[in-house]
């Protein structure tokens, strides 16, 4: 049995109900009822790859922090550039995949914001000029993006961990 699978549903459950609660929002901005599941399976595609863009904003912001503002501009062209393509193959069905349309899209572009997170990771680890933050650098970059990354996730237990609770006290006596 593995351990983990409970997590994972648990997981799964959250981002569901993450995105559910984003529904009302699509009313506000005028999406209309036909494309509606379209943009529900994009949404919780796209959500996947939450965490990896939060450590990645947490990798830019070390490395601008450092005056070092061109990493984060090759890695983003990169993505663009790895995005283009993957988006087109896995929208359109080629390569012997079927066609998955706006959830394809969001496929996509979660597997490139993981990939342009690791890359960005491996580049701070092995680049000298970031050799006098070290590895403890990289690490407390990494917390502080999968923290955020948490905050994302898990927005409803903790919103349904810190519900006001009932405090109404008695104001008459016993008779």
């Amino acid at each position: 049995m593995n351990p983990f699978r409970p997590e994972r549903a648990r997981l799964l459950q959250e981002v569901r109900a993450t995105v559910r609660l984003a529904l009302p929002l699509l009313d506000l901005i005028g999406v209309t009822p036909s494309l509606r599941h379209d943009v529900q399976r994009f949404l919780l595609a796209i959500s996947w790859g939450a965490p990896a863009l939060t450590c990645y904003f947490a990798l830019r912001g070390l490395s601008e922090g450092l005056s070092l503002t061109r990493p984060s501009m090759y890695f983003s062209l990169g993505g663009l550039v790895l995005l283009v393509p993957l988006d087109y193959v896995l929208m359109f069905g080629k390569l012997g995949i079927a066609p998955q349309g706006a959830h394809g899209c969001g496929v996509a572009t979660a597997i490139v914001l993981w990939l342009e997170m690791l890359a960005f990771g491996v580049y701070v680890l092995f680049r000298r000029n970031y050799h006098g933050m070290g590895a403890r650098g990289m690490w407390i970059g990494l917390i502080a993006g999968l923290s955020v990354a948490a905050a994302l996730l898990f927005t409803r237990f903790w919103r349904r961990a810190w519900q006001p609770r009932r405090l109404a006290v008695p104001m008459t006596a016993p008779a």
